[in-house]
C-alpha cells in the first residue's frame, strides 16, 4: 500500500488523499453548525448506502471471476479434446498412409498374380509343346518299330544266302540304327516323361500355391477393403467430431471473449469504485475536518458558555450589589426627601428670618442658593441612579437572554456533534 503519510485512528491516510485548499475551512469560527449539518445531510443523500453498493460490486466481481475460471477450465478441456482429436486425426492419417502402402502392396500382389497367371500360361504352353513333341516321338517310335518289322520280314530264310546276307547286313545296320534311334528316342521319351512328370508336379504345386495365394490375396483384399471402409467411416466420424469440437471451441472462444469484455467492464467498474472510494475518503476527510471544526466550535461555545456563566455570576453579583446600592440610594433619597422637607421647613423659617432679619439678606440668599444647588445636585444624582438602575436591569435581561440562547445553541451543537460522531462511527465501522 502506501508507506508514508500520517494515519488517524480510523486508518485514513490524509497524505494519500490530500484535500484541496478550497475544501479546508479557514477558521473554526467561520462555519455555522446549521451549514455543517446541511452539508453532512447532502453528503449522506448523495452517497446513499455506499457499503451495500461496494459489497454488490465485489460479489459481481467474484461471480465474474468464478465464471471466467469455469470458462477457462472448459476452454482448456475443449483445447485438450481438440488436441486429442488432432492426435487421433494424425493417427488416422498414419493409418490411411499404411492403407495406401497396403493398397500399393495389393497392386503388387495383383501384378504378381498376373505374372503367376502368365507363368501358368507359359507352363501350359510348354506342356502342350512337350505333349506334341512326345506324340511326335511316339509316332516316330511306332514308325521305327514298323520299319524294324519290315526289316525282319526281309530277312526271310527262303531268300538266297547272298541276298539274305545282304539284307541281313542291311537289316542289321538299319536295325542297329533303329535300335540306336529307339534308344535315343526312349531316352528322350524317358527324359520327356521325367520332365513332364516334373512339369506336372510343378504345375500341381504351382496350382496349389496359386490357389492358396489367391485365397490369401482375396482374404487380404477383403480385410484391406473392410479396414479401409472402417477407416473411411472413422475418418468421417472424426472429421464430424472435429468439426463439432472446432465449433465448440469457437463458442468457448466467443464466450471467453465475452467474459474478457465483461471482465474489462468489471475492471472499469472496479476502477470507478476505487475512484468513488477515493472520493468517499476525501469526503470522509471533509467530514472529519467539519467534525473537528464542530468540535472546536462546541469547545469554543462551551468556553463561551463558561465565560457567560462567569459573566452571569458577575451580573448576579452586580445585581445584588445594585440592589444593595438601590436600597442605599433609596435610603439616601428618603433621607434627601426628609432633608428637602426639612429644607422646606428651614426655607420657611429662613424666609421668616429674612423678613425678620433684612440685614442678613445677602448671607441668607447665599445659603439659599447653596441649598438650592445642593437640592438640584441631589435630584441629578437621583436621575443618574435611576439611569444606572435601568442600564443594569437591561444588561441583566440581555445576559439572561444570552444565557438562554447559549443553552439552546449548546443543545443544538451537542445534537450535531452526536450526529457527526454517529456518521463517523458508521464510516469507520464500514471500513473495518
Amino acid at each position: 500500500m502506501h508507506s508514508g503519510g500520517a494515519r488517524n485512528a480510523s486508518g485514513f491516510d490524509k497524505d494519500e488523499y490530500p484535500l484541496e485548499t478550497s475544501q479546508v475551512p479557514v477558521s473554526p469560527y467561520t462555519m455555522d453548525p446549521v451549514v455543517a449539518a446541511s452539508a453532512i445531510d447532502s453528503l449522506s443523500v448523495s452517497h446513499e448506502d455506499p457499503l451495500e453498493t461496494i459489497k454488490d460490486l465485489k460479489r459481481q466481481l467474484a461471480n465474474t471471476k468464478r465464471a471466467k475460471i469455469i470458462a477457462a477450465k472448459l476452454l482448456t478441456e475443449s483445447v485438450a479434446k481438440a488436441e486429442n482429436m488432432e492426435r487421433k486425426l494424425e493417427k488416422l492419417k498414419s493409418i490411411v498412409e499404411e492403407q495406401k502402402v497396403f493398397a500399393k502392396r495389393l497392386e503388387g500382389w495383383k501384378d504378381a498374380y498376373k505374372a503367376m497367371e502368365k507363368t501358368r500360361d507359359d507352363f501350359d504352353e510348354e506342356s502342350n509343346g512337350l505333349v506334341l513333341q512326345h506324340n511326335e516321338l511316339v509316332i516316330e517310335y511306332d514308325k521305327l518299330v514298323q520299319e524294324k518289322g519290315t526289316a525282319v520280314e526281309k530277312c526271310n530264310p527262303s531268300l538266297n544266302t547272298g541276298a539274305r546276307d545282304e539284307m541281313e547286313v542291311e537289316a542289321q545296320g538299319g536295325f542297329e540304327d533303329a535300335v540306336s534311334q529307339i534308344k535315343s528316342l526312349s531316352e528322350k521319351l524317358n527324359t520327356l516323361a521325367l520332365e513332364k512328370a516334373g512339369l506336372e508336379r510343378a504345375m500341381d504345386s504351382f496350382r496349389v500355391t496359386r490357389e492358396q495365394e489367391n485365397r490369401a490375396i482375396e482374404q487380404n483384399v477383403g480385410r484391406a477393403t473392410a479396414t479401409y471402409d472402417q477407416v473411411v467411416r472413422n475418418n468421417g466420424a472424426l472429421e464430424q467430431q472435429l468439426s463439432l469440437t472446432m465449433a465448440t471451441n469457437q463458442e468457448f472462444t466467443a464466450a471467453g471473449t465475452a467474459l474478457e469484455q465483461e471482465m474489462n467492464a468489471l475492471l472499469q467498474a472496479k476502477h470507478t469504485l476505487e475512484q468513488d472510494n477515493c472520493n468517499l475518503h476525501q469526503e470522509k476527510a471533509i467530514l472529519e475536518q467539519i467534525l473537528a471544526t464542530i468540535k472546536t466550535t462546541i469547545q469554543q461555545l462551551i468556553a463561551d458558555k463558561k465565560i457567560l456563566e462567569m459573566d452571569m455570576e458577575a451580573v448576579k453579583a452586580a445585581k445584588v450589589e445594585l440592589t444593595t446600592e438601590k436600597a442605599a440610594v433609596e435610603e439616601e433619597l428618603t433621607v434627601a426627601k426628609v432633608a428637602i422637607e426639612g429644607l422646606a421647613t428651614d426655607k420657611a423659617a429662613i424666609e421668616e428670618a429674612l423678613r425678620v432679619a433684612i440685614l442678613n439678606n445677602d448671607k441668607i440668599t447665599t445659603e439659599k442658593t447653596g441649598i438650592e444647588a445642593e437640592v438640584k445636585k441631589l435630584e441629578a444624582e437621583k436621575e443618574v441612579l435611576k439611569g444606572e438602575r435601568s442600564g443594569l436591569e437591561e444588561k441583566l435581561a440581555t445576559s439572561e437572554a444570552a444565557c438562554v440562547q447559549l443553552s439552546t445553541e449548546k443543545m443544538e451543537a451537542e445534537k450535531y456533534l452526536e450526529r457527526m460522531v454517529a456518521i463517523l462511527n458508521a464510516i469507520t465501522g464500514s471500513e473495518k
